[in-house]
């Protein structure tokens, strides 16, 4: 029997090794680059880069921003290892398009005789952590909609007596009706409305932190490092602001053309770099406005008396509402091939797909609405999962696929390797370790039940956590 698996090849080993049937022909309509590049920018504008003035007061102002290009450069180039490992065991074993743990199952397959016997369990990994992953940031994303909701119903229009349950209850329809948009193509469309929303909020804000005087003092009032115990936070809420790795590889499988992705002008890293750009803007200024005052969300910051702030906060979440079908692609993607068969009609797995979507969108309603505090359970599902997928997997499945040279320059390729993987093993440990005890304070804490300040009056929440998840 071992002989004969031996004899097998590497395709032939993916059919015997997954425990998951291949769908049948996808009729989704491929990708031009410029759908492409707005479902790319998009799936960074999530909910994590409004606490990123708050991970500059953690850090520091200038270690900061020191650092902030540090993990830009890195998650990028993380990306780019994970492409390229994915075309060349495609190219090398002629095989389709290949997805994150298919790439990762192949390239343990096509290494050492104890990398083949682990190939199975590590494609297990990281479809587990895949489908943890954005399940999280769902949840982040259903939680500030839901919160936005809220406030923004009991404090500007009198308020009622439905509690944060109902506005749970009742967000879940327009929850299902985008959950229901499924092709990438015409996800990008409403992705660029998103995106457009959400770039006009961001300057919006931007106006806010930079219309105070900011003299020269102000630079040097505030901390060029921040405390050393806090500073794990910082890298814990900038890892999770850059999550986006698991939807990258699948934007190439769905391009016309996948050789634009890459490259030194190609649209990943013009994305990126445009991402980076407003990210570390809003976190540098936002910091460098509110100093010590900086709130775990930047919108929390803003006057809530002005009209002009109310309506950042109805655009901000009217976005993350069009970004929802984004995020719950790839949780889909990874679990459907789970539920059908070879004997599947193409109605049938319709409709099995379907029945996805809608036992996950209530299962993220149950979350959110069944656990206090789930921000921070967020967290440590962001802690665990984003280090390991985006920091520690790609340089790992590359240095696999592309076994480096017994030489100097092998050598240094390992060395890199080890020093980005020693990064996401770090932001790992540090942000499980916060999280974990946030969790048992939380555990053997009194319950507290947060209040809206409405501008001159409270209103209670009947919720724990109204704010963003953060990190």
């Amino acid at each position: 029997m071992k002989d004969d698996e031996h004899d097998l090849s590497i395709p032939e080993k993916v059919a015997a090794a997954s425990s998951a049937k291949t769908p049948p022909e996808d009729p989704e309509p491929l990708t031009s680059d410029f759908s492409t590049f707005i479902n790319l920018f998009k799936s960074y504008l999530g909910v994590g880069y409004l606490s990123l003035p708050h991970a500059f007061q953690y850090a520091g102002l200038w270690f900061g921003s020191a650092v902030f290009p540090i993990i830009v450069i890195a998650t990028v180039h993380c990306l780019h290892l994970l492409l390229q490992s994915s075309r060349e065991l495609s190219r090398r074993h002629k095989l389709g398009t290949l997805n994150y743990e298919e790439t990762a199952q192949v390239a343990f397959l096509g290494s050492t005789p104890v990398a083949q016997k682990m190939a199975s369990s590590f494609s297990f990994t990281v479809r587990f952590f895949l489908v943890t992953m954005q399940l999280g940031l769902c949840c982040a994303f259903y939680q500030f909609v839901v919160s936005n909701l809220f406030q923004f119903v009991e404090c500007q229009m009198g308020g009622t007596r439905v509690t944060y349950l109902g506005y749970s209850a009742i967000v879940i329809l327009p929850m299902l009706v985008v959950s229901f948009i499924k092709d990438l193509k015409t996800i990008s469309y409403i992705s660029l409305v998103s995106a457009i929303t959400q770039l006009i909020s961001i300057g919006v804000i931007l106006y806010y932190c930079t219309a105070p005087d900011i003299s020269s003092s102000k630079y040097s009032s505030l901390p060029a490092i921040g405390k050393w115990d806090e500073i794990p936070l910082f890298f814990g809420i900038t890892f999770f602001s850059f999550e986006g790795i698991g939807l990258v590889i699948l934007l190439e499988n769905k391009m016309k053309n996948p050789e634009n992705l890459g490259g030194a002008t190609g649209i990943l890293n013009i994305g990126m770099s445009l991402i980076a750009i407003v990210f570390f803007a809003l976190a540098f200024y936002g910091y460098l406005a509110f100093g010590a005052k900086t709130a775990g969300s930047i919108t929390l910051n803003l006057p809530m008396s002005s009209g002009l702030a109310r309506m950042v906060i109805f655009c901000l979440t009217f976005a993350v509402l069009l970004s929802f079908p984004l995020q719950l692609y790839v949780p889909v993607h990874v679990l459907l091939p789970f539920v059908i068969t070879d004997l599947d009609s193409e109605r049938s797995v319709a409709f099995k797909e379907c029945f996805i979507r809608v036992v996950l969108v209530f299962s993220i309603f149950s979350l959110c609405a069944g656990i206090p505090n789930i921000s921070i359970f967020i967290s440590f599902v962001g802690a665990v999962s984003s280090s390991a997928l985006s920091f520690v997997f790609p340089p790992l499945i590359h240095i696999l696929t592309f076994t480096p040279a017994k030489n100097w320059r092998g050598k240094l390729v390992i060395l890199k390797a080890v020093l980005i993987m020693t990064l996401g093993v770090m932001g790992f440990a540090t942000g499980t370790y916060t999280s974990l005890t946030r969790i048992v304070a939380i555990i053997h804490g009194p319950e507290t039940w947060g209040t809206l300040d409405c501008g001159g009056h409270t209103v209670p929440s009947k919720h724990p956590s109204l704010s963003p998840p953060i990190v």
